[in-house]
């Protein structure tokens, strides 16, 4: 009877890929995925996961590893049957971690490729590069392949399709449409020789030095897949919405389930409760999995999101158990609760909390417990046990006796990659050991009662307690410290940290604890609680962390969903320790501050992230100012002949021009959103005002607005053009630097009204592609605001040698916008008797007259704040004052609105410096050490006090101001530019050497600058500076040779002008 063989007609090893097959096979033309507005049949996605096994075979050979680093959509659900198609082992990894641990993972698994959502592309590089210069790097380049979202912004950048991206050491990279299109729709599938064959690499959250790669295996995989929809009650007619990251653990391995099923796979790329209720409602949504964190969003949902459910929608639950309270909730929502427990090792689901008909009629708090136990094996298993780990035997069913869950089935791991013991150990005795200890109620149903691997489970991320201690262990001033989980009503769990510092320790803060952490963990593994105390122990000197445990639970004692906590574990009536209003660079700043101090923080941005800088200012008009600078060297004919460079006329293209002005804020903004997003700063969409003291309402227009609180608000709104009256805005041929950096035109002629930083700038790019200029400044000279030698200088170089002229003293009373064939016409009358003087027929006109602070519905008027001209009022350390001139507690502006300086780093340097004040260290900002540069061709820059300040101050304090000066003419790098052009000039006092004001005309003035301002920020003295070595030869020696002519002590000017430069 057993002599019978295996033979192709009765056996063929059990895969998930056949579910494929079959669904396209049986079930071709129903819908498989939906996406947005896209969706794809069951025929069109096989075809799809063929063409992606081809290339994929190109790729990497049979047994090789391939992963991928991307949200939920479809490329990664296609990835689980293409990949494996080709015999290759697909890898999903966790988008959560950092470039360090991602690149040891990489070189754990030597993956040969890698697939990469566009969102994540410049995490996969760094992580990539710190593999290439690693001890053991690869012998050749993985393969990058990205995945770009067609249908939701990421936010990076520019789509693919429309420019192709290059990568440092790569080149141009290929898109995954792209690798689709040229595989082939009718690949041979490579289906696995043995069932035992491994599908798929799973890493656990375990040590970066030390990574746990699960193996799975085709059986189990399969087995799985068919146990998981079975599970909940799944058939042809499921529809699923994926809230579960299919990262994690092959997404529990309904990845494949579904498709065994042929129903519809609902993907979102995220979790968003307000798009789940619509797409539950949209598409019939049967089922979906979560970790509790997610069932925590869904029941404090705001009402008006809830819609009806459709029908039945079951709920799958797995991580730590959701509180019974939150069970409650959901079904009286309407939802349908089955809670699971797993692990990597075990494909997902170990244990299923079945539900016995005779528990209905329980009162509602009794079945809330019996579901929130982890409960009995599932189908798949051979067995499931809790037993002693010393004796190997069974606890008693008492619901009191603890031991370890223990397994043994066709759906445990095959094993952790390269590391054999770990493996032994997992299955020392025949059983998986899950290191999980629990008891068995009389029913037979298991009850998890602690950890005996120190995991926190947290937002269903795996935490180990061990990593975070190591890290505190580095710590110098930490002379103990045990980890344990904090329950928490949003996450399950949380890292609480007890730590006994040592007796240098005495500085040390919760706060500065946990920002520590997250400088050398994910966000997510860092302690949210630090308690500094004494650690028990027993008598052999172990820490009893069973009664850290304890401890940890009592301080949530009512676990009540209302209940807020600050990111020290602090118990708190705020939301937030700071929410900034504003996501300009002002408010980047300082929410990237905060949360490096540990500051629970959120940024509220109604327009889009960068503001003014970013999208409207000093990003998109460098590059501008980039193309400018390139045609002025291309058009000199003088210059390039005395290099010997001969060139063809130069030419540019204005659209081009445009778009790379648009690309770079693009790309700029994306930088500023991700970098938020990736240190946990939550950012809140809708327009921000204040309704009391530390109340903060947001919302979008036509939407309900959201109230929040925090324990700081910062104010950071930025500016808008400001426009004088009498002057009509229609954005084609009058209008602001908004506009013109759009460069929808070159005009012939163009006003430009106002001569400062703006409009200098401006005059630079418009006539570097062919335009007159003609300035209007209502002030008797050019360039009010600048040094007054300087502006002299700068107007021989910037304004005479070009087609510019200029008309001071008088004010552009009113500008009519072109129409009807005519002109723009701009009446100018004098400043001072306001007596008309005549009137300008232009092409365009660029209102270049300054800005003014976006301040307007901020709900200043809760809290008895007036501004003043628009502007917040504040003292020297950012403090809003009310109308008595009472400081408004808690209440903070920065930047543009509070006009003190209106440059962007000067508001993210008072954003960095109101968080030092919110963590008690005092910080007052020295305005006058904060650089100004104006990016003309050459550029000028300048840091503290103009020559007439500087002398105005002297009289006034009584003391001598001495001016040193040195030309660029003296220094060898500029004459091999042939830039010899500009000059420096340094203003000081002559009896202490203080630095009072740096002033520089000339090439790269921009970054010269920063020398004399981080001295005068530090109060170096000239005398100091003067020992400084400056590398030779250099721009930097113009400074150099003007700290040195400085005479302490001389009450001389010295003018230091060298005919021929200085050898070394």
């Amino acid at each position: 009877m057993n002599l019978l063989p295996k033979c192709e007609a009765n056996y063929s090893p059990l895969t998930p890929l056949r579910f494929l097959e079959r669904a396209a096979s049986v079930h071709g033309d129903r819908v498989s995925v939906i996406y947005g507005e896209l969706s794809y049949t069951w025929t069109q996605t096989f075809e799809r996961c063929r063409r992606l096994a081809s290339a994929v075979s190109r790729l990497a050979s049979a047994g090789d590893t391939i992963s991928v680093v991307a949200p939920n959509c479809p490329a990664i659900y296609e990835m689980h049957f293409g990949v494996p198609m080709a015999g290759v082992v697909l890898n999903t990894m966790n988008i959560r971690i950092d470039a360090n641990a991602l690149s040891v993972l990489f070189s754990h698994c030597e993956t040969k490729a890698v697939f990469v959502d566009l969102e994540y592309l410049p995490l996969v590089h760094k992580a990539l590069q710190i593999w290439l210069s690693s001890s053991q790097p690869p012998g050749k380049r993985p393969h990058i392949v990205v995945i770009e979202d067609r249908f939701i912004s990421s936010g990076t950048g520019s789509m693919m399709s429309s420019k192709k991206k290059y990568l440092a050491g790569w080149g141009e990279l290929v898109e995954y449409e792209e690798l689709l299109q040229n595989g082939d729709p009718q690949f041979v599938i490579q289906w696995p020789a043995d069932e035992w064959d491994t599908i798929s690499l799973n890493y656990t959250s375990g040590t970066t030095s030390q990574p746990k790669g699960v193996l799975y295996h085709h059986r189990g995989t399969y087995l799985m897949s068919l146990i998981a929809v079975r599970m909940i009650e799944m058939n042809e007619n499921s529809v699923f919405l994926w809230t579960l990251p299919m990262f994690h653990c092959n997404g529990w391995c309904y990845t494949w389930g579904v498709a065994a099923l042929a129903g519809t796979n609902i993907i979102i790329r995220s979790v968003d409760v307000k798009l789940m209720y619509e797409l539950i409602a949209k598409h019939k949504v049967t089922t979906f999995c979560a970790v509790p964190v997610v069932l925590n969003m869904i029941v404090n949902a705001e009402q008006h999101i809830k819609k009806p459910l459709p029908g039945k929608v079951t709920v799958l639950i797995s991580g730590a158990a959701p509180p019974p309270s939150v069970i409650i909730q959901m079904e009286q929502e309407g939802f349908s609760i089955f809670h699971v427990y797993g692990l990597t090792e075990a494909h997902g689901g170990l244990l299923v909390c079945n539900w016995k008909p005779e528990w209905d009629d329980l009162p509602v708090q009794t079945r809330a417990h019996l579901k929130a136990r982890q409960g009995v094996l599932h189908v798949g298993l051979q067995a499931v046990a809790v037993l002693n780990p010393s004796t190997m035997e069974p606890v008693l069913w008492d619901g009191v006796t603890v031991g370890e869950i223990m397994a043994k089935g066709s759906t445990i791991m095959k094993g952790y990659l390269k590391d054999q013991e770990a493996t032994r150990r997992a299955f020392e005795g025949g059983w998986f050991h899950t290191g999980d200890l629990a008891v068995v109620h009389p029913d037979g149903y298991i009850e998890i009662k602690d950890r005996s691997k120190d995991i926190v489970i947290s937002g269903g991320e795996n935490i180990s307690s061990i990593e975070v201690e190591s890290v505190l262990y580095q710590h110098p001033d930490i002379f103990e410290a045990a980890v344990v989980a904090r329950p928490d009503p949003f996450w399950g769990e949380t890292p609480c940290a007890f730590v006994k510092l040592k007796e240098t320790g005495n500085a040390i803060t919760p706060e500065s604890l946990i920002a520590y952490c997250r400088e050398h963990l994910p966000r997510f593994a860092a302690p949210k609680t630090v308690i500094f105390c004494d650690l028990p122990k027993t008598a052999t000197g172990k820490i009893q962390k069973n009664v850290l445990r304890e401890r940890a639970k009592a301080l949530d004692p009512g676990a009540q969903q209302s209940s807020k906590l600050t990111s020290n574990g602090v118990s708190s009536a705020y939301d937030y320790d700071v929410v900034i209003i504003g996501a300009g660079v002002g408010g980047h700043g300082a929410a990237l501050h905060a949360v490096e101090q540990g500051l629970k923080t959120a940024i509220i941005e109604g327009d889009v992230v960068g503001g003014t800088c970013v999208n409207r200012g000093c990003v998109p008009s460098k590059a501008l100012l980039a193309v400018s600078g390139r045609m002025r060297e291309l058009q000199d004919e003088h210059h390039l002949k005395a290099l010997g460079i001969q060139v063809a006329a130069a030419g540019y293209n204005r659209q081009a021009v445009a778009d790379h002005a648009n690309n770079l804020a693009t790309k700029i903004r994306g930088n500023l959103t991700n970098s938020m997003k990736g240190l946990g700063v939550d950012i809140l969409n809708g327009f921000g005002s204040i309704v009391g003291p530390q109340q903060v309402k947001y919302g979008k227009v036509g939407y309900p607005d959201k109230t929040i609180t925090a324990r700081n608000i910062i104010i950071a709104t930025g500016s808008v053009p400001f426009v004088p009256p009498g002057i009509e805005i229609d954005g084609k041929t009058v209008f602001t630097s908004d506009h013109a950096l759009k460069l929808e035109w070159i005009p012939d002629w163009i006003a430009i009204i106002g001569s400062g930083y703006i409009g200098l700038e401006f005059s630079d790019v418009y006539t570097a592609l062919g335009s007159e200029v003609t300035f209007v400044e209502a002030l008797d000279g050019l360039m009010p605001g600048f040094d007054p030698e300087i502006g002299k200088l700068a107007q021989r170089i910037l304004i005479q040698p070009r087609k510019i002229d200029y008309h001071v003293g008088v004010l552009a009373k009113k500008i009519t916008p072109a129409r009807d064939g005519k002109p723009v016409t701009i009446e100018l009358v004098d400043t001072k008797t306001k007596e008309p003087k005549e009137v300008l027929e232009v092409d365009a006109a660029l209102i270049a007259t300054g800005r003014s602070p976006f301040t307007k519905g901020l709900g200043l008027q809760n809290v008895k704040v007036e501004t003043q001209r628009g502007f917040v009022p504040v003292d020297e350390r950012m403090r809003v004052l009310d109308v008595d001139g009472n400081l408004v507690p808690n209440l903070f502006c920065i930047g543009d609105a509070n006009g003190k300086m209106m440059l962007a780093h000067a508001a993210s340097a008072q954003g960095i410096s109101v968080i030092e004040q919110i963590m008690k260290r005092d910080n007052v900002l020295n305005h006058l050490s904060i650089p100004a540069a104006c990016f003309t061709h050459p550029e000028i820059s300048m840091v503290g006090l103009t020559e007439p300040q500087a002398r105005a101050k002297a009289a006034e304090e009584g003391f001598e101001v001495s001016v040193a000066k040195t030309s660029f003419k003296a220094n060898t790098k500029a004459l091999a530019e042939n830039e010899g052009e500009g000059i420096a000039k340094l203003i000081y006092r002559a009896d202490t050497g203080e630095i009072l004001g740096v002033h520089i005309l000339g090439l790269h003035a921009a970054d010269l600058i920063h020398e004399a301002s981080n001295a005068i920020a530090m109060g170096t003295s000239i005398k100091d500076i003067k020992f400084a070595v400056h590398a030779h030869p250099t721009l930097s020696e113009v400074l150099d040779e003007l700290f040195k002519s400085a005479k302490v002590g001389e009450h001389e000017a010295v003018v230091l002008e060298k005919a021929e430069p200085v050898l070394a």
